[in-house]
């Protein structure tokens, strides 16, 4: 066979291959492309090639191999070779593969950033934990691998709603949020920028300890080592958040005015809180100090903890869940199991309840803003109104009241809980024995 003839199906299969390697080129028919070459082996394997002098050397491209590579694929491959090389592309080099930006590699430069703004005091560690966690858990899973450059505003709603039917609203309002930082940070499009976190307003936990908890709550306590004590004691009594309390330090005290200051750094609010510490903590402060044999900068002290300072996981063998255990007030429903953070909430509403304003609830807990307390204590400070409105009533009425003891008393009874109309009946019936026994 010559080395030039129209390539064909038929005409190629009976080509024998030979004991060295024959090269032939399509040629002699009006469908032929010139350059397309055919090298068939001595093994018998056929091969498609495109030859093209190409910057003063022949260059070889190599188009697939026979039967697979039909002879009608192999004249179209070696169309857009020749394309290729008329615009001056080298069809054998690769194209350079596009960088990605990957989710972990978005993450990892936004902790960087992040670790910056702590080192100024601007954030908190904390902070930087709790969205190290919520990446761990909630986002690397299913993004940690996926390009963030070519991530669209479908796939990130696609996500976030998938998020939200698997985790509560506060992990999907927590993650969004952690989302769209990456990306502002990053200083790139972001397909997080038009989501809208879940309104949970309606949904705020109001979990705060009665009388009675707080009655169990104490005795429980006294079967803990000092230390657990002390810091439990000092999270009710301040009603500050649990981290700033475990990493109270003993500059933040100021001893002449009996006062705590948080600094920036440790607070949710990025803003210095200053507040007047009760007789109750400043005798844990004054002992504690005392009683130091450690050169530690921290109040609750602790050699096992890297940070420092005791820490607490609420795990089965933390000093929080043995206490809430012994008390009575551990339950597995998350909802009504007890937890830290409602210590801080119990301070604030026993505070309204006795008469303070939700103004004062506000600047005891350092919220930023007083709407934030205004929302979570809605309900007290309605009570509060209710009775600081009756008793303006009352003294309109003077010795001219239209009701009766009595039916003042019933009136009275009628807005109270439950639990503090069982308590009233059980007065009741303390007075009537009493009755009883002196008749």
């Amino acid at each position: 066979m010559k080395n030039e003839f129209p390539f064909t199906k038929r005409a190629i299969e009976s080509i024998a291959p030979t004991d060295k390697r024959v090269r032939y080129k399509d040629s002699g028919s009006n469908l032929s492309i010139p350059g397309l070459m055919l090298r068939v082996y001595s093994s018998g394997k056929k091969a498609f090639y495109y030859r093209k002098f190409y910057k003063g050397k022949y260059n070889e491209v190599y188009l697939g191999d026979f039967p697979i590579l039909t002879v009608e694929n192999a004249r179209n491959l070696a169309r857009e070779a020749a394309l290729q090389i008329a615009q001056g592309i080298d069809p054998n080099e690769k194209p350079e593969e596009e960088e990605i930006l990957t989710f972990d590699q978005l993450f990892e430069a936004y902790c960087v950033d992040f670790e910056a703004d702590i080192a100024a005091k601007k954030r908190r560690a904390s902070s930087l934990d709790a969205s190290k966690r919520n990446y761990r858990i909630h986002i690397q899973p299913s993004l940690g691998k996926s390009d963030a450059m070519s991530f669209t505003s479908a796939k990130a709603r696609k996500f976030m709603a998938g998020l939200k039917s698997k985790n509560s609203y506060a992990i999907h309002n927590h993650c969004l949020s952690l989302l769209k930082s990456m990306f502002t940070r990053a200083d790139i499009q972001n397909p997080f920028s038009n989501l809208k976190k879940i309104d949970d307003s309606g949904m705020a936990r109001d979990r705060y300890l009665n009388r009675e908890e707080v009655n169990k709550l104490f005795e429980a306590i006294q079967f803990e080592d000092q230390i657990y004590q002390d810091v439990i004691f000092v999270l009710l009594f301040t009603g500050q958040r649990k981290m700033c309390v475990l990493s109270m330090e003993w500059r933040e005290i100021n001893w002449d005015n009996r006062s705590w200051t948080i600094p920036t750094s440790k607070m949710k609010a990025k803003k210095p809180h200053t507040l007047p510490l009760v007789d109750e903590v400043m005798a844990i402060l004054e002992r504690r100090f005392h009683e130091r044999n450690t050169e530690s900068p921290f109040v609750f002290p602790s050699e096992r903890s890297r940070s420092g300072h005791i820490s607490e996981k609420t795990s089965k063998g933390g000093f929080w869940r043995r206490v809430i255990t012994r008390a009575g007030l551990y339950d597995e429903n998350a909802d009504k199991n007890l937890r830290v953070h409602d210590l801080r909430r119990t301070l604030a509403s026993w505070t309204v309840q006795q008469g303070g304003s939700i103004q004062v609830a506000s600047d005891m807990l350092g919220h930023g803003d007083i709407s934030v307390t205004d929302r979570a204590y809605a309900h007290l400070n309605v009570d509060h109104v209710r009775g600081s409105v009756e008793q303006a009533v009352n003294a309109m009425f003077g010795e001219q009241t239209l009701l009766t003891p009595l039916e003042q008393a019933m009136h009275r009874a009628s807005v109270l809980s439950n639990e503090d109309k069982q308590r009233l009946l059980e007065f009741i019936q303390t007075e009537l024995d009493q009755g009883y026994a002196i008749e």
